[in-house]
């Protein structure tokens, strides 16, 4: 979980300095989890939101409701090393997803299986 919080702030403050910010929403964070806590004592974590910067305990699927968007799935790529599909190019009105600790070695796989499970293409970084 630490290695996630530290990967989410690495996020936080490249975007804010970024000259091309995004934005950017960790979803699926419960108030009450261990995350949410340690994310509570960066600093300066309560005006992230000022920032573009959104953390929520909706889901994927909920945050980014086919119900009320139904061209929101076409949108959504997921990014993970076993999609055979190398992303070369960032596209404006695409919905960028990082699996926060998904992609490690003993959980291969989840990253594409969750996007199947949502019905969303994938791509893979082009990381050499």
């Amino acid at each position: 979980i630490a290695s996630l919080v530290q990967q989410l702030r690495y996020c936080y403050s490249y975007n804010k300095k970024s000259p091309n910010p995004c934005l950017v929403a960790a979803t699926s964070i419960s108030r009450s989890g261990r995350t949410r806590k340690l994310l509570e004592k960066e600093a300066g974590f309560t005006t992230w939101h000022q920032r573009a910067y959104t953390c929520t305990e909706e889901s994927l699927e909920n945050y980014y409701n086919p119900n009320t968007d139904p061209t929101v799935l076409s949108k959504i790529v997921y990014l993970t090393s076993d999609s055979a599909t190398v992303l070369n190019d960032l596209e404006d009105d695409k919905i960028y997803v990082i699996g926060g600790i998904v992609d490690r070695n003993r959980l291969k796989g989840v990253a594409m299986d969750r996007a199947k499970e949502l019905g969303v293409s994938t791509a893979q970084l082009p990381l050499d």
